[in-house]
């Protein structure tokens, strides 16, 4: 559920109300799902969240699941006729990359097989059409920071879709809280 300590406008964080409600790993796909209003005119409009939970509760597991119902849900169109793609990552594969340009695109080149799939979320990420599940921000170790500022900086800003998941310790609340996320325990 939507957690204490987000702050921003709305419930914790919450940028729409329909989002203060989330429970189900079903209705945060459908959430993020939703048609982004201003896209038309050239605007991203994304709700990061936050999932924070201690070791052993399921984060990974939920975090798999989310990028599982999402290509599910996937069937049909998008609301504003863009197709959005999950890309589940690791922190601790993506830590390997992040002094390089674009992090993101060089863990896909390195862990993507060349081909239709790579170039659809090299398309999607510049289109802004990914949903970016980072799972483990609590296990990047001595890059935390590095990982918070290329979410908290360069994801959301750009208007990715951005869920996060650690272990409570692991994050830096107010930094997610600033940006608006979601906060779910």
């Amino acid at each position: 559920h939507v957690g204490e300590g987000a702050t921003g406008t709305g419930l914790d964080g919450v940028q729409r109300e329909s989002w203060s409600s989330v429970k189900e790993v079903s209705k945060l796909a459908e959430l993020l799902l939703e048609g982004s209003e201003g896209r038309s005119q050239g605007t991203h409009e994304s709700q990061g969240v936050l999932i924070r939970a201690d070791p052993g509760t399921g984060k990974t597991w939920s975090m798999q699941q989310l990028g599982h119902t999402i290509a599910g849900k996937q069937a049909h169109e998008h609301a504003d006729g863009l197709m959005l793609m999950p890309l589940f990552v690791p922190i601790q594969q993506l830590a390997k990359h992040l002094g390089e340009e674009e992090p993101l695109l060089r863990w896909v080149d390195n862990n993507v097989e060349e081909g239709a799939q790579r170039d659809a979320l090299h398309v999607a990420y510049r289109w802004r059409a990914l949903i970016v599940l980072l799972d483990g921000v609590d296990e990047a170790a001595g890059k935390r920071d590095a990982v918070e500022d290329l979410v908290l900086q360069t994801l959301v800003p750009m208007g990715q879709r951005v869920v996060v998941s650690s272990r409570p310790e692991g994050v830096t609340l107010a930094r997610y809280s600033e940006a608006r996320f979601v906060v779910m325990n």
